[in-house]
């Protein structure tokens, strides 16, 4: 697979995020899905990006090559966005609003 464009300072290869999103526990077939998905839901540094994965939230650290898993309850997670500052995340589930670490 090749490199995509530069994001965040440095080339993020598809392989590389799969990679990281299997070791965070996701399935390797819902991993390469994901990691090929046209993503717009950057953090504003452009070094993190938000995935939704079945009901739960993930974030992969780009120059750490590292998925972390935000969320693990069922339901979906809607609108998802970073904070101005990456560290949080909101999210809206069942009518609610919730905020999650980044660990990003």
């Amino acid at each position: 697979m090749g490199d995509l464009p530069q994001v965040g300072g440095k080339n993020a290869s598809l392989g590389e995020m799969m990679g990281a999103l299997s070791h965070a526990g996701v399935a390797s077939d819902e991993a390469r899905r994901a990691s090929w998905l046209l993503h717009s839901n950057f953090n504003n540094a452009r070094d993190a990006i938000l995935l939704t994965i079945r009901d739960d939230l993930y974030v992969y650290d780009i120059p750490a090559q590292r998925a972390t898993r935000v969320t693990a309850s069922a339901g979906p997670k809607r609108e998802a966005t970073f904070s101005p500052d990456g560290r949080r995340i909101a999210f809206v589930r069942n009518n609610n609003i919730f905020v999650a670490s980044s660990s990003a």
